[in-house]
């Protein structure tokens, strides 16, 4: 599947981004969960979005606190949902980690996952790190999330 959409990398596929618009919707996160609109890649909004695939790495450079320019269907760097990778995946504020949870999608803040259920929210996986982590007050702290959940996109 990914070979028709994407050329297959090192654990990852390199897939187009649909990164148009001004410089906030060019930058991709590491960690962050994305959809597949049928051109590429934009980042997921809500749980009942189908999520497809999480980004390998970002465009931002934290110590020059610039980003990499992306135009529209430039290829960036995605594991796929379903792929039993063991990779880094943002997650909300204040969320209590167990090793085996399962990983939502949450649908409070966009291309984040939390540990909480909800109605119609899609499961991407299970967390795999230390036991009992506690993540910080800030949205965004990245933690071990293993896609051993397939997406239900038509495109997947």
């Amino acid at each position: 599947m990914a070979e028709t959409i994407g050329d297959q990398g090192n654990n990852y596929v390199n897939l187009p981004t649909n990164a148009a618009g001004g410089a906030a919707t060019n930058i991709i996160y590491e960690g962050y969960v994305y959809k597949w609109n049928g051109a590429g890649l934009t980042i997921i909004t809500g749980k009942t979005d189908t999520a497809f695939a999480i980004a390998a790495k970002s465009t931002r450079d934290p110590q020059l606190n610039t980003a990499m320019a992306l135009a529209l269907l430039d290829n960036w760097a995605f594991f796929l949902l379903g792929s039993g990778e063991l990779v880094n995946v943002a997650s909300i504020a204040s969320q209590t980690w167990k090793n085996g949870a399962k990983v939502y999608i949450d649908d409070s803040i966009d291309g984040m996952v939390t540990t909480d259920l909800d109605t119609n929210a899609k499961c991407i996986g299970h967390y795999k790190g230390k036991e009992s982590l506690v993540t910080s007050a800030t949205d965004g702290d990245l933690i071990q999330v293993i896609l051993d959940q397939p997406s239900t996109s038509a495109t997947a």
